[in-house]
């Protein structure tokens, strides 16, 4: 909602907050954003802070520096360690909201339907492509 983003960007002005719980919480908000809409400012950050130190102490050892030297971004490293990037948002928010089974089944539902709608258009695009190869070979 409009009062919690502002209170998070105040954080980050503040530096109360870091850059990283914010990549975060915009991975949340594209990924959930019924669920993210829900939850109040004090909420979030319950939820995010745990999620940052979780995905910092993989991300801050010596491997995890290497595997960046060497060109993996730090979703590619946090999947390769098995690590949620949404734990948190995925297990928790229940506890500080009432409408969590009902936002996230919206979201769910919401991420079906782009990802079927995705793969609608490249398919589509796909015999586009092949009526054109077919005909200019007559």
């Amino acid at each position: 909602n409009k009062t919690s983003f502002h209170q998070i960007y105040d954080l980050w002005i503040n530096k109360q907050i870091s850059h990283y719980a914010l990549k975060i919480l915009e991975r949340w908000a594209e990924n959930y954003p019924n669920t993210i809409k829900t939850l109040g400012m004090s909420d979030l950050m319950t939820l995010v802070l745990p999620q940052e130190k979780m995905e910092i102490e993989i991300l801050s050892s010596a491997n995890s520096k290497k595997q960046i030297e060497n060109g993996l971004t730090t979703v590619e490293i946090l999947q390769e360690a098995e690590i949620d990037l949404n734990y948190y948002i995925k297990t928790n928010p229940q506890l500080y909201s009432p409408l969590f089974q009902e936002t996230m089944q919206q979201d769910k539902v919401q991420k079906l339907e782009e990802s079927i709608n995705d793969d609608y258009w490249k398919l589509q695009t796909q015999i586009m492509d092949l009526q054109h190869d077919i005909t200019k070979q007559e």
